[in-house]
């Protein structure tokens, strides 16, 4: 009884810090399937993996409707793999591992010069089976060879590769590694539909007529594998081809039954962390529909799918990047809520150095003007506690590292208050001392540098002080920043890349040196520029 008690009381909490709003315009609306190893029954019985896409009557009711299962081909029992299978597979996700420009496209070329082979022996021996087949008196079925064929032991003497779900999924990773942003997401995508195409329909898409391809069974690794790509993707649209994937998986799983393609929580975390990078006007609102989603299916049963601190962090992180009015207040309104969640003795909600960042960034990302400095005083305050935290009780899970620093300090720097390039340059010298000490997480960055620079801009903006105190103020922040890029650029000649500056560091370095009438500091920063 003190279990359901506490699920329910976690569901209210839930529901009360997720906006009504967010529930009632989302089209989203998953329900699951969960089975016992018994009977099921009614009360128990959901369709997990059917997606609905959800409206609403005129009397307020919903209606649904569930969009058709694909055509799915059961598997007669559990394939085998020879050991040729098994080292391809091993290389390739060796090879897989890189995050580069190039490894992705000759992962797949490997893949492709693999199936290539196998299609071509499997085509041979269909043709010497057809053969056999018309010398005999004795009718076979296919079915049945194809069957026996599938169960029977590996032959230690098979050197046959045949490219399966790993080798497939493999490629996808390599292409979810791809450094290529703008185009990681559609080429995994098409590898994924690909192998998902050759499972359906048992023959090659180019209709050449060769092969089964039962080991090409999607199965929720490689459903991962291409939401990951999506996820890592700057391409547009790919937090609903992200979403799509989710519905595809579930009606899969709806359509089959099969436990190796039920949807899971990191599947849904995955969706929504592609939806809460996308900076879409909903974005908040489609992801915290998926969060209550995944708490109704917690509360109903299955357990699998509790949502986490990375779950919550990224509904915070949405927020933060949606530009709504009240975004700040709703992301310290979810930290709150995970506090108390944690408190009940829900320990996976606990919250982190991701969700405290993510609650930072919301109120550094403040769209209201004239809440500005208040809340990046909450910003500050916030990074305060994590300190003390980590100081006092050497709690390592709320550890501020580089983004901590970073996103505060630009919090100040959107503050625009007259000290904020005081402030930001303090936290910035802070970093420095605790990485000469030997902390490794605060190591400052180019995004850290450069949030300086803007803040000292943004301060000199809106002084209210004299013209011979402003002119003063001036000049100070003009050599700091010339200062600030000089060693930012010395830093990555020693071999710092973390610390090239871009575009906008020499930028708001020129305008604040221009500003100063300091013509000789802006020509040595266009030196540098040249020089990087």
């Amino acid at each position: 009884m003190t279990q359901h008690y506490y699920r329910g009381l976690a569901t209210f909490l839930l529901l009360c810090m997720i906006p009504a709003d967010a529930f009632q315009s989302s089209s989203l609306s998953l329900s699951i399937r969960t089975t016992t190893t018994t009977t099921t029954t009614n009360h128990h019985h959901h369709h997990h993996g059917a997606l609905l896409a959800a409206s609403k009557d005129n009397n307020g009711q919903q209606e649904t409707a569930v969009t058709g299962p694909p055509r799915i081909r059961m598997v007669p029992c559990k394939l085998t793999v020879n050991r040729a299978t098994l080292d391809f597979n091993k290389r390739l996700n060796v090879m897989s591992r890189a995050f580069d420009t190039q490894t992705a496209q000759h992962v797949q070329s490997t893949l492709e010069h693999e199936m290539k082979n196998y299609k071509a022996a499997i085509a041979a021996k269909a043709k010497a089976a057809a053969a056999a087949a018309a010398e005999t008196t004795t009718p076979t079925t296919d079915d049945d060879d194809d069957d026996d064929e599938l169960c029977e032991a590996p032959d230690e003497n098979d050197t046959l590769i045949r490219p399966n779900v790993v080798s497939w999924t493999a490629v996808i990773n390599a292409w979810a590694r791809c450094t290529q942003r703008d185009m990681k997401g559609r080429r995994a995508q098409a590898i994924f539909d690909e192998m998902v195409e050759l499972y359906d329909n048992g023959i090659d898409s180019g209709g050449d007529g060769s092969g089964d391809f039962e080991q090409l069974k999607p199965n929720l690794f490689a459903f991962h594998a291409v939401i990951t790509a999506w996820v890592r993707s700057n391409e547009q649209g790919a937090s609903s081809k992200a979403l799509a994937l989710l519905e595809q998986l579930s009606a899969r799983y709806n359509a089959t039954g099969d436990e190796t393609l039920k949807p899971d929580a990191r599947a849904f975390n995955l969706v929504i962390n592609a939806i809460a990078r996308s900076r879409e006007p909903d974005c908040a609102d489609r992801a915290a529909s998926l969060l209550h989603q995944m708490e109704e299916l917690y509360v109903e049963g299955d357990l699998e799918m509790q949502p986490d601190a990375s779950t919550f962090g990224s509904i915070i992180n949405a927020y933060a990047n949606s530009g709504q009015d009240g975004s700040s207040d709703k992301a310290i309104q979810i930290l709150q809520q995970m506090e108390s969640l944690y408190q009940l003795g829900y320990k996976t909600v606990k919250p982190n150095t991701f969700v405290y960042n993510s609650c930072i960034n919301a109120f550094a990302k403040s769209t209201l003007v004239r809440e500005a400095p208040a809340n990046a005083q909450k910003a500050q305050e916030l990074l305060n506690w994590m300190e003390r935290q980590y100081r006092e009780h050497n709690d390592a899970t709320v550890k501020p590292d580089v983004i901590s620093y970073a996103t505060c300090i630009n919090a100040h720097a959107n503050s625009r208050e007259a000290d904020a390039g005081q402030k930001a340059g303090a936290l910035l010298e802070k970093m420095i001392d605790l990485y000469i000490m030997g902390d490794k997480d605060v190591k400052p960055n180019a995004v850290a540098y450069t949030a300086v620079l803007k803040a000292y801009l943004n301060s000199i903006a809106n002084t209210t002080e004299g013209e011979q105190q402003r002119q003063g103020r001036l000049q100070d922040a003009a050599k700091k920043c010339l200062d600030m890029v000089v060693q930012m650029c010395l830093l990555y000649r020693n071999g710092d890349r973390k610390v090239k500056p871009t575009k906008i560091t020499f930028d708001l370095a020129t305008e604040i040196l221009d500003k100063a009438g300091d013509a000789d500091g802006k020509a040595r920063i266009e030196m540098l520029r040249q020089g990087i």
